[in-house]
């Protein structure tokens, strides 16, 4: 009985530890973009680029000039805009994302390439297909873990608590403050869950096409050779 009563408090410690992760994430992640030292003048990033890249008055105002993230948003959106002679490295060399995004955009925008503000509109597209990027990523940061631990959540094994601590890969700081803008952590993390499911799955093939992939997202990814060299070396999965 003694044991039964100090798992179950262990369950409702662990309870209270994700519910006030949650908390944390959510009300810092959604007050960060008003705080004094996060919001900045759009007038710096607009007033250096608005020019190169064709802007008008009418995007002076769009949400991809404002705050901290804007720096590294703007150079996204310039790439898939079709003007990375404008930016620089290390944007240059995250092109995946940006041009994939820029083609569908490009595409969309196609019947309005010859008006007036084609480059404010083509702007404002990318950005709003960025978010649905963005959205989709999310979707996949609680499907790959569910679908991982799929056999043991199922189990009569697994305790009701793994739900809520898969919860966690979404509901976090990193996720809530980047998502509404055109940057690439959250595709990032998603690079990341997947490498850590080929590799505790030992998937040698599927884990090295999956950093092939993240190199081109963020060269980040760079560091999750470390894991591959290991599962080569390991396992031994190379030819004598």
């Amino acid at each position: 009985m003694s044991e039964k009563i100090k798992e179950k408090k262990i369950f409702i410690f662990l309870y209270i530890i994700i519910f006030i992760s949650f908390a944390y994430s959510i009300t810092i992640g959604t007050n960060w973009h008003s705080e004094p030292g996060a919001v900045s003048d759009n007038k710096v990033y607009y007033d250096r680029y608005a020019e190169k890249l064709g802007l008008s008055e009418k995007s002076k105002t769009h949400r991809e000039f404002h705050g901290g993230m804007a720096g590294d948003a703007i150079h996204y959106i310039m790439i898939a805009m079709g003007r990375s002679d404008v930016s620089h490295t290390p944007y240059t060399y995250r092109i995946l994302v940006p041009t994939t995004v820029g083609f569908f955009a490009k595409y969309l925008s196609k019947d309005q390439k010859n008006h007036e503000f084609y480059n404010d509109m083509l702007f404002k597209k990318i950005s709003f297909l960025w978010r649905g990027v963005n959205l989709f990523c999310c979707f996949l940061l609680i499907l790959i873990p569910f679908l991982h631990y799929r056999n043991f959540i199922f189990s009569e094994k697994s305790p009701q608590i793994f739900v809520p601590l898969i919860l966690m890969n979404l509901i976090n700081a990193g996720v809530i403050l980047t998502v509404p803008y055109s940057l690439l952590d959250i595709p990032s993390y998603v690079i990341f869950s997947l490498a850590a499911s080929f590799f505790f799955l030992k998937n040698f093939v599927l884990l090295s096409i999956i950093i092939a992939i993240g190199i081109l997202v963020k060269e980040i990814s760079i560091i999750l050779y470390l894991p591959l060299m290991y599962l080569l070396i390991s396992e031994k999965f190379y030819f004598f």
